[in-house]
């Protein structure tokens, strides 16, 4: 098992250091605890490798990559608003993460409290744990917590990320919920056609081949289909596969990123819908650091590194160098009419005038939540008919082809 160097002190405030063995180095800390000592440092010791400093020694967090230590959002809101009510209570900092640890059903939950407790321990602060996890704790979480240890608010800064994280948990369930049945709506065409092109036309082919007379066109269009689907199928689905893992590979980059998010604004009724979840976000994030006392620069930065679109990011970029050079944020808003509509700019220049910035950027985001609400309705109720209209006029036209070839063979 690894050995641990650690530093504590006991109960007398008198520091010691030594080593232990342990499985990692949370149930080092775990350990030394349960022994009433306070940790103030913990680390692997570099037992037959190369010495410390030389760059080379154990000091990955290889528990982050493991699989087992998977934390959920769902995961992080529970443990934010349980966080809350602790610290409401009084109990100190390092109290809450013990009670929270006890609490944990889940390992990976467990051990990211740990590692948590572990740093805190060690003097850092909770913003900065938090910031060795960036798998789990966003910058924003981060951000909305460094502020809160200024003005000393942070179990109601900790209620309020809760509640921004299950608005955004609940707009990606609407999303996905919406698009379940066009989904299997398109899975279903596609299959239909693939059963009709494969299996059942070739079994007509030969009948149809065999009659010497001159087949309707309709017929003939199936026909030449068909041999087409069965010469090809395995490039075209290869061809699909191929498509469906390069797209998220070329989506993470820059350049790749923002085309493809600046087509999806483009396209109707689904732009509408991406760009009304877009403002949402901006502008409840916003209004978020902004109430916790962010500074301007750091808040839009902040809300940069949490806006998922690649076009949507860029122009928050402008408003950090516009504001950074005194000038209003409304001004990158109004020229970005493509991707922020003229109503977000004219709510931010009115909130600048009037210095209520956190209650319009909060008015705006729930007037595009009503708007969102409205478009992703229109957009099913767009979809689904035309697919439906899609399916049959396929499966319709490869029946009336067959029949009418048929029936050209009898001579009716």
């Amino acid at each position: 098992m690894p050995i641990f160097k650690y530093t504590v002190l006991d109960s007398k405030g008198a520091e010691t250091s030594d080593q232990i063995t342990a499985g990692t180095a949370a149930e080092a800390a775990a350990s030394l605890r349960r022994q009433g000592k306070f940790v103030v440092a913990i680390k692997e010791a570099a037992v037959g490798g190369p010495a410390e400093g030389s760059g080379l020694n154990k000091s990955v967090d290889f528990q982050a990559f493991n699989p087992l230590n998977h934390v959920s959002q769902k995961d992080v809101v529970l443990m934010f608003r349980q966080f809350a009510v602790l610290l409401d209570s009084g109990v100190s900092l390092v109290q809450a993460l013990n009670i929270l640890e006890r609490q944990a059903h889940k390992g990976g939950l467990k051990r990211l409290i740990q590692r948590l407790s572990i740093k805190i321990e060690s003097g850092e602060s909770l913003s900065n744990a938090m910031s060795a996890n960036r798998r789990v704790f966003s910058q924003y979480m981060v951000s909305m917590v460094k502020a809160a240890e200024v003005s000393g608010e942070l179990d109601t800064v900790m209620t309020q990320v809760a509640d921004q994280l299950e608005g955004s948990m609940e707009f990606r369930r609407q999303m996905i919920t919406s698009l379940i049945y066009p989904a299997l709506v398109v899975v279903m065409a596609v299959v239909a056609v693939a059963v009709l092109a494969l299996v059942v036309i070739p079994k007509f082919l030969p009948m149809l081949h065999g009659a010497g007379k001159n087949l309707p066109w309709a017929t003939q269009v199936v026909i030449d289909v068909t041999k087409w689907a069965q010469t090809w199928a395995k490039t075209v689905f290869m061809g699909i596969a191929g498509f469906m893992t390069v797209i998220p590979l070329i989506k993470k980059t820059d350049e790749g990123g923002y085309l493809i998010d600046w087509i999806l604004l483009k396209i109707p009724v689904v732009g509408r819908a991406l760009q009304c979840g877009l403002v949402v976000d901006f502008s409840r994030n916003l209004a978020t650091l902004f109430a916790s006392g962010v500074p301007i620069t750091d808040a839009l930065k902040t809300v940069r590194g949490t806006i998922r679109n690649h076009v949507g990011a860029k122009v928050v970029s402008n408003m950090v160098r516009v504001v950074e050079e005194g000038e209003s944020m409304s001004v990158p808003l109004r020229e970005a009419k493509g991707v922020f509509p003229p109503m977000v700019a004219e709510m931010v220049a009115t909130g600048e005038e009037t210095g209520e910035m956190e209650k319009v950027l909060l008015l705006t985001a729930k007037i595009f939540e009503k708007m969102l609400e409205t478009y992703v309705k229109r957009m099913n109720a767009l979809i689904e008919p035309l697919l439906i209209v899609f399916l049959g006029g396929v499966v319709g036209f490869v029946f009336y082809a067959l029949i009418s070839g048929i029936l050209t063979i009898y001579g009716v």
